[in-house]
C-alpha cells in the first residue's frame, strides 16, 4: 500500500503535465490548429483529476497543489509566448479582447475610470475589472511600454495571476479546513479547484472569474468559519456586486439557508432588495436579467433542443455538452480547453447527488442548480464557475474516499444513497 501511494503522486502529475505539454507541442507543430482526434491526449489530465478526487486517499500538500498549479500555467503562457497564438485567441472572439479591454481603455480617454464603479449608466458587470485593467495600462505605460496594446495588457494580467491564484486557493484551502476539520478534505479542495481547467484558463486572462473567485473565497471564509469576520462578507458582496450584481440574491439564499434564523431570514432578504434597489433599481435589474437571457438564447449554441421546462432541466443540470471538442475536424484547444468541456461529463453527478444531500453548507449545490436551471440555463460559464467556486465542500459526497467524521446527509434520503466508502482519515 505505501509503495502504491508512492508511486501514486509522480504518476499523477506527470499524467497532467504530459497532457499539457504533448498538446502545446502539436499547437505549435501546426501553427494554431490539429485534428481534433488528438485532443484524447486531455483524456490523462481528465483521469488524473477526477482520480485524485473520487478515489485517492492521499491527497497532495497545499505547496504541493500551488507548485503544480504554476507549473501549468507556465507551460501554457510559454507556449502562448513562443508561438505568438496570442493574436488568434484575440481573434476568436474572447470577451477580454473584444469588451473589457477596449472598454477599459475607453474609460481612462474618457478619465471616467472611478465614475464608472457608481454610475447609473452603462454596463454592470465587469466594473472593477475594468478598473484593474486601466491600472494595468496605466503602469505599462509608466514603465515605457505601450499600455493601449491589448496584447500588453493580456500579459501583464497574466503575470499578475501568477501572484493571485495561490493566494486564492490558499483562501479555499483554509475555508475548507474550517469546515472539515480534515487537512486530507482541505487538500483536495484546494486540489479541485486549483487544477480545474476552468479556473486556469479564467483566472488568466483579463477576465472578471479571477475577482469572482477572489470574492467566493471571502464568502468561504466567512460563511464556513464560526467566528468569521463580517468584514470578509462585506468585500465578498461589494466585488460581487461591482463584477455581477444578479449573484447577490443566490448569496444571499445561502447566507439566509446556512447561516441564519428567523431574524436574519427577513434582514437579509430586505438587505438584499434595498442593496439591489439603490446600486441599479429592481426594474432595471429586470431588464437586464431579460435582456441576457434573450442574448444566450439568440446565439443559439445548444445541441438541445427546445427551451421548456424538461429540455431546461437537462440542459442546466448536465450541458453543455461535453464532446464538443471533437465535434469539428479541427480544433486549437489545448489541453485545459478539452479538459474543461470533457468535465461536464463529471459535474452531472454533483447534480444527481445535490438533491440526496442537502444538509448545511451542503445545500448550496442545489440552490446552484436550481438558480442555473430557473434563470441561466444557456449561461455554461457561469454554472461552471459556481461549481468550482463552491464544489470544495461537496467532494465527500461525489468521491468513495470520506474524509469528515460524520459526514452530514440528508436523513430522508439515508436509506436510498448512503455509502460507506474508504476512510480516508484526518
Amino acid at each position: 500500500m505505501n509503495n502504491n501511494i508512492f508511486i501514486e503522486k509522480p504518476l499523477i502529475v506527470l499524467s497532467m503535465l504530459l497532457s499539457v505539454v504533448l498538446l502545446e507541442a502539436v499547437i505549435l507543430l501546426t501553427e494554431g490548429r490539429y485534428y481534433s482526434i488528438i485532443s484524447i491526449v486531455a483524456l490523462l489530465y481528465v483521469l488524473a483529476y477526477i482520480y485524485m478526487i473520487v478515489f485517492s486517499v492521499k491527497q497532495f500538500s497545499l505547496k504541493e497543489i500551488i507548485l503544480i498549479l504554476i507549473s501549468i500555467k507556465l507551460i501554457v503562457s510559454a507556449s502562448i509566448l513562443t508561438s505568438g497564438s496570442l493574436s488568434v485567441i484575440m481573434g476568436t472572439g474572447s470577451d477580454w479582447a473584444d469588451f473589457h479591454i477596449p472598454r477599459s481603455l475607453r474609460l481612462l480617454e474618457e478619465r471616467g475610470v472611478i465614475e464608472s464603479l457608481y454610475s447609473v449608466e452603462g454596463t454592470f458587470n465587469g466594473r472593477l475589472t475594468h478598473i484593474v485593467i486601466a491600472l494595468f495600462s496605466l503602469f505599462i505605460d509608466f514603465v515605457g511600454i505601450n499600455g493601449k496594446s491589448i496584447e500588453n495588457i493580456a500579459i501583464m494580467s497574466n503575470m499578475m495571476s501568477f501572484l493571485l491564484v495561490p493566494v486564492i486557493v490558499s483562501m479555499y484551502y483554509y475555508a475548507t479546513l474550517s469546515f472539515s476539520n480534515s487537512k486530507k478534505f482541505a487538500r483536495r479542495s484546494a486540489f479541485f479547484i486549483a487544477l480545474n481547467p476552468f479556473f486556469i484558463l479564467s483566472t488568466s486572462f483579463p477576465l472578471k472569474e479571477i475577482l469572482l473567485f477572489l470574492a467566493i473565497g471571502f464568502f468561504l471564509l466567512w460563511l464556513l468559519k464560526k467566528q468569521g469576520s463580517v468584514m470578509m462578507l462585506v468585500i465578498s458582496f461589494v466585488i460581487i456586486a461591482l463584477e455581477r450584481v444578479y449573484l447577490i440574491p443566490l448569496l444571499i439564499l445561502f447566507v439566509i439557508f446556512i447561516r441564519g434564523g428567523p431574524f436574519t431570514l427577513v434582514f437579509s432578504a430586505l438587505a438584499g432588495v434595498l442593496f439591489i434597489e439603490l446600486f441599479i433599481g429592481i426594474e432595471v435589474a429586470f431588464v437586464m436579467y431579460s435582456t441576457h437571457v434573450v442574448s444566450l438564447v439568440g446565439l443559439d449554441g445548444s445541441y438541445l433542443p427546445g427551451h421548456g421546462i424538461l429540455s431546461n432541466f437537462i440542459r442546466g443540470g448536465f450541458g453543455p455538452f461535453f464532446f464538443r471538442p471533437f465535434l469539428e475536424e479541427f480544433t486549437s484547444a489545448g489541453a485545459l480547453g478539452v479538459s474543461k468541456s470533457l468535465l461536464y461529463l463529471f459535474f452531472g453527478f454533483f447534480f444527481i447527488k445535490s438533491f440526496f444531500y442537502t444538509d448545511g453548507p451542503l445545500k448550496i449545490i442545489l440552490f446552484i442548480y436550481l438558480f442555473i436551471i430557473f434563470l441561466l440555463p444557456f449561461h455554461g460559464t457561469l454554472k461552471l464557475f459556481l461549481l468550482v467556486a463552491f464544489g470544495g465542500i461537496f467532494l465527500d459526497r461525489v468521491s468513495f474516499v470520506h474524509y469528515m467524521k460524520k459526514p452530514p446527509v440528508n436523513k430522508l434520503f439515508r436509506v436510498f444513497f448512503l455509502g460507506k466508502g474508504k476512510k480516508g482519515g484526518v
